[in-house]
């Protein structure tokens, strides 16, 4: 079988295929810094630690409260039995059966 191509389409496929050949060689010769590189970086480092500094100073001093609240005696504590808290009807309050345990 033989194929007969005229002058136009001999320039075309050569044309094209010294342009792939361009392109193959420029993506194989391309080095991988010019790639852009994807980076996990914290936004701001600084300020993130700065606002934890700040929320443990406000519980530091919530702390402190507390702790002179308790050293004062001026807190009252009362324990409840399970019973007491099904005839109050707060089940908010179910945390007081545990500790009612701890506490006999």
């Amino acid at each position: 079988m033989k194929v007969t191509m005229d002058n136009y389409t001999r320039f075309i496929l050569t044309t094209l295929t010294v342009l792939l050949l361009f392109i193959s060689l420029a993506l194989w010769c391309q080095t991988p810094s010019v790639l852009p590189t994807a980076e996990a970086r914290i936004p701001d480092s600084g300020m993130q630690l700065n606002q934890i500094n700040d929320n443990l100073t406000q519980l530091n001093k919530t702390l402190s409260g507390i702790q002179k609240l308790l050293v004062s005696g001026n807190a009252k504590v009362q324990t409840m039995t399970a019973e007491d808290l099904k005839a109050q009807g707060n089940p908010k309050n179910a945390i007081g059966k545990s500790i009612n345990r701890d506490m006999k």
